[in-house]
């Protein structure tokens, strides 16, 4: 296994917090007139995580199913439907 600076550390911490705190971010902005710039700003943050899930698993690290967490559960907060009663009932 290899060893990881401090400062690896903390970006990967940075970019977990990131991924998660902008999945919210674009999830509740849905309506307002910031959801273009919270959508935009969610996806680099998406590709950022992704990336990091990447190099983590290739560094051969145990950090990389937090970041396959982190990004998963981006994907499900862009995807998943939380407002369904503004949805008309279709049966």
């Amino acid at each position: 296994m290899m060893e990881l600076s401090t400062a690896t550390v903390w970006a990967f911490g940075v970019v977990q917090c990131l991924g998660w705190s902008v999945g919210l971010l674009a999830r509740f902005s849905t309506g307002s007139r910031y959801q273009v710039v919270a959508h935009a700003f969610f996806m680099v943050t998406l590709v950022a995580v992704g990336i990091f899930t990447a190099l983590s698993f290739l560094l051969g690290t145990q950090c990389w199913l937090l970041s396959a967490t982190t990004l998963a559960g981006m994907i499900l907060l862009a995807i998943c439907d939380f407002d369904r009663h503004r949805r008309p009932a279709t049966i």
